[in-house]
């Protein structure tokens, strides 16, 4: 079998609020070296985020947004952190 250098060296990692693009094939590459859960925690309503984020790169943040690659695992945390 083939090993990737990297692939399944974290265990489990949880995102929360994360100020990182949504980008698939970024996620695809982080979702490659999570051996375990790879949780993104966001909030829809943080406008902070949001705005600061699409002013710097053009785009959302994970952690204003669901990421729709099979792996990760989706919370919103929006009605609950305020």
């Amino acid at each position: 079998a083939e090993f990737n250098i990297g692939e399944g060296v974290i265990d489990h990692c949880f995102l929360i609020g994360a100020p990182v693009a949504s980008d698939e094939g970024e996620w695809a590459v982080v979702r490659s070296i999570v051996a375990g859960r790879l949780v993104n925690a966001f909030h829809t309503t943080d406008k902070s985020l949001q705005s600061g984020w699409q002013i710097t790169y053009k785009g959302g943040a994970a952690g204003g947004s669901r990421q729709k690659l099979f792996g990760v695992e989706n919370v919103d945390i929006t009605g609950i952190v305020t």
